[in-house]
């Protein structure tokens, strides 16, 4: 995530007010706050601290690359998408 938005500061040429949350803060958040409010930083919590995701190698595990299974497909890169919202 850090390497995401360093990469749209240097396309924005602007540095981003950034705030950091201790995980410990993040978990006492969602216990305070209830059910249905809560599932937002449920899943921030899943994705961007427990990466839950990502705990997985895609080779390993007998799949393939999706440019490979799909070779005919134009994929668009991250940078590529982010220059298309400047």
């Amino acid at each position: 995530m850090n390497e995401l938005v360093e990469l749209w500061e240097s396309k924005i040429r602007k540095k981003l007010e950034k705030i950091f949350v201790s995980e410990q803060e993040l978990l006492k958040k969602i216990k305070e706050t209830p059910y249905p409010d809560n599932m937002e930083m449920i899943f921030i919590y899943s994705a961007f601290v427990k990466g839950d995701q990502t705990y997985f190698d895609i080779k390993s595990s007998g799949g393939l690359d999706g440019t490979k299974l799909y070779p005919e497909q134009n994929f668009t890169t991250i940078s590529e998408y982010l220059d298309t919202l400047l």
